[in-house]
């Protein structure tokens, strides 16, 4: 039950003794209201203890003097301030001025009475909590920190049949009502988000909204929420980082071209205005606040360009945050087209992946379409010898701006210093000159951007124009060297031609079908509902030195998948008992060879069905219900307990042997 306090609480904390952050640390903890006055105080507190009261008392802010007396490291503290109640504060109260000082000189500046000599830790988390209650120092925050919001289906049917197909769309029909009002509520509530639907006959398998925004902020906004046909799940992410607010990086000024390929896996690339390339990466979990990280690291986005004719949704929002440019070709580049200028702009090679091949595809060709034209403005800003910027000139241009009109503003901006003179205000608007109303001015600044948008639309359509002349010509050159075939011969090609694009269809179809179960099974697997078991061929050492080599070491609490049991060696059996492999599992088995049973029971290894858990092999693993980890802890407890009786009938026979030995022994004497 809360203990809180008509008014508002804080908290403040100090280390007494023991390693910071460790099971063994111990703290002092004082509570005050907000004029100042104890409620608590407590001593010899563990880490875990301080959160409960965080979690009783509802503190607005918990105060110290070093953040870093409650965790070793900077991703140990992130997790502390991710358990904290979502209002509650983490503050460094003696920060002043954006530096650390002493936590006495901090008191000092408050007017609080520090005292003579060392402070005691139970001082120290008064002082702490009184600074806090004050509003002084520096709250800390997580870096990156955003709320991911996850709608999925509540469980699974396994009946089968019609009744399964009309159970399955019920299902994905709730879901995708639940997620239709946690997007009406966060738009009521005017959070900035980005959403990703996986969608199925009747409705979506899921859902998921990333917020860009703290837990807190969507108190009473989203609940988490666990049904028999959806669940609503909310948690915080972050990077594992934590500083004190205000306190981010510097951010460089350079201009930039930016490429996007959004999608599950998103990709992106960066070049600067000389078509330098300066960043390509591709990940699942790089969500617009990821990206916004990355390119404000960089510089000042002022295009942001993708490789097909409609602009996504989020690719939208990302331009409009950093008021950039879109650029987007006339019609979807071709897989050929993208690989040559993605080839191109890193000099023959290819990224690493075809994410990173699309956004880079789209940032070159945004490139190359303003290349003249940052051609032509190098040429003319030489003709100036004055300190013009370039950067700001370019950025001009690529807004719409003409090149006269660009440098225009910046010598204006250069002459505005000079014209005026030191201390002299604004020179005032002359009797009888005409004013501008101020709706009318923004009529005409909306006229100004259409005229603009028309202007670059009228230039798009003109570059296409020429190079569909372009082609045209290619093409009727191409006929004209071409030598004449008959009927027959183009038939037989066309033929071909659609029994090879027929079979790729198939192909890609069969990839979308493999990739939509990968990612219905990695989906189960973070809920914890199957794991991946790793498939040898045989228990032989050569095999377990292959798959190790591929796949990585084996895991402890892993299960292996063996193909053929009739091969086994010991050493790849100790090798498995070592790793603390927690089950074997045989396809087809009813009892199996009776020699590996009695290996890997030796070992203690449960050896169990593998059709009793199989829920698919995809990948290159086999993933099984988890609830063989249950089953195997079962197999070993019966055998240990099998174990205790064979010993215990064992120690009874002995005895009964000795018994009789001791009372035949004086009749034989006889």
């Amino acid at each position: 039950m809360s203990r809180r306090s008509e008014g508002p609480v804080y908290m403040g904390v100090d280390l007494e003794s023991g390693e910071p952050g460790s099971p063994g640390a111990r703290y002092s903890i004082a509570l005050v209201d907000g004029d100042g006055r104890l409620l608590e105080k407590v001593e010899g507190a563990s880490l875990a203890r301080i959160l409960r009261l965080a979690w009783e008392w509802r503190p607005e802010a918990i105060g110290t003097d070093n953040p870093y007396e409650l965790a070793r490291t900077g991703r140990d503290l992130a997790r502390i301030l991710e358990l904290l109640p979502p209002k509650t504060r983490l503050v460094q109260v003696n920060v002043v001025d954006g530096r650390p000082v002493s936590l006495r000189e901090a008191a000092s500046r408050a007017g609080l009475e520090a005292g003579q000599g060392k402070l005691s830790p139970g001082r120290t988390a008064y002082l702490a909590a009184v600074l806090a209650a004050r509003g002084l120092g520096a709250p800390l925050e997580l870096v990156g920190e955003k709320t991911i919001i996850t709608v999925s289906r509540g469980r699974w049917s396994r009946s089968g049949g019609m009744s399964e197909a009309r159970y399955q769309r019920r299902i994905r029909a709730s879901v995708k009502r639940a997620a239709d009002k946690v997007r009406e509520a966060l738009e009521r509530a005017g959070l900035d988000f980005d959403v990703t639907y996986r969608e199925a006959e009747g409705g979506l398998d899921s859902a998921v909204f990333t917020v860009y925004a703290p837990r807190e902020r969507l108190v009473g906004v989203v609940r988490p929420h666990r049904g028999v046909d959806y669940t609503i799940s909310v948690r915080v992410a972050h990077r594992g980082e934590v500083r004190l607010a205000g306190a981010g990086p510097e951010r460089p000024d350079r201009p930039l071209i930016v490429g996007l390929d959004p999608g599950q896996t998103t990709g992106l690339a960066v070049l600067d205005l000389h078509g330098r390339v300066l960043l390509t990466t591709a990940g699942r979990g790089l969500d617009r606040g990821a990206i916004i990280e990355i390119l404000e690291s960089l510089g000042k986005p002022v295009i942001v360009a993708v490789d097909v004719d409609e602009v996504p949704e989020a690719v939208r929002k990302l331009a409009a945050q950093f008021n950039a440019e879109l650029y987007h070709p006339d019609r979807p580049m071709s897989v050929a087209e993208k690989s040559a200028l993605a080839a191109k702009a890193l000099g023959g090679r290819l990224p690493g992946t075809t994410h990173e091949r699309d956004a880079l595809a789209a940032a070159y060709r945004a490139y190359l379409n303003l290349q003249a034209k940052l051609r032509h403005l190098e040429s003319y800003l030489s003709k100036f010898d004055v300190d013009i910027d370039p950067r700001r000139v370019k950025e001009a241009v690529i807004r719409g701006i003409t090149v006269a009109e660009a440098v225009e503003r910046e010598l204006e901006r250069i002459l505005s210093p000079a014209l005026q003179a030191p201390g002299e205000p604004p020179k005032p608007q002359a009797r009888g000159e005409p004013r501008c109303p101020q709706g009318e001015s923004e009529r005409i600044h909306l006229l100004e951007a259409e005229v603009k948008r028309l202007q670059a639309e009228a230039e798009r359509e003109r570059r296409r124009a020429e190079r569909l002349e372009v082609e045209l010509g290619e093409c009727r050159a191409r006929l004209r060297s071409a030598p004449q075939r008959g009927p027959e011969a183009l038939e037989a090609e066309a033929r071909r031609h659609a029994e090879r694009a027929s079979k790729l269809e198939a192909e890609v179809e069969a990839l979308k079908g493999a990739l939509e179960r990968l990612t219905s099974l990695a989906v189960r697997a973070g809920r914890g509902e199957v794991l991946a078991a790793r498939i040898l061929p045989a228990l032989t050492r050569p095999r377990l030195r292959e798959t190790i080599e591929r796949e990585g070491p084996l895991r402890e609490g892993e299960v292996v998948v063996v193909e053929n049991p009739g091969h086994f060696d010991r050493e790849a059996l100790d090798a498995l008992a070592e790793a603390g492999v927690a089950a074997v599992l045989l396809p087809g088995w009813s009892g199996g060879p009776l020699r590996l049973a009695r290996e890997l029971k030796r070992r203690m290894i449960p050896l169990l069905r593998l059709e009793d858990y199989l829920v698919e092999i995809a990948g290159g693993y086999a993933f099984v219900d988890s609830r063989v980890h249950l089953d195997a802890e079962e197999w070993v407890r019966r055998v240990r307990e099998e174990r205790e009786r064979q010993l215990d009938l064992e120690r009874i026979v002995r005895e009964y042997r000795e018994m009789r030995a001791r009372r035949g022994s004086p009749r034989r004497g006889v």
